[in-house]
């Protein structure tokens, strides 16, 4: 996996692309570590460039989410596609982080 982080200060936007697997923990990492910096505002993680997600994807996620609720800011998906957005859907994923177009 790779990622481009924008910052604008009010919202911060996530792109990632490639394959989130349990081998990508230390590059989420910094994303997360990006988000608990943070003091309110909106992510966004666009999943649009990722083709393929597993079990630890998801719950690097879940991750983000809880260092999401920590710093009073709103977590939400993007753009996910083929096998990504099928496995979101199967997990019934959008209950825990809601999903925006």
């Amino acid at each position: 996996m790779d990622y481009t982080l924008n910052d604008s200060g009010a919202g911060m936007e996530v792109y990632l692309n490639g394959r989130l697997l349990f081998s990508d923990n230390d590059k989420f990492r910094e994303i997360v570590e990006k988000l608990k910096s943070r003091n309110g505002g909106e992510c966004v993680i666009d999943l649009k460039e990722l083709e393929f997600i597993d079990s630890a994807g998801l719950g690097m996620l879940l991750i983000a989410r809880e260092a999401a609720t920590g710093c009073n800011t709103t977590l939400k998906l993007r753009g996910a596609q083929g096998q990504v957005d099928h496995i979101l859907k199967v997990s019934k994923f959008d209950s825990l982080i809601p999903s925006i177009n």
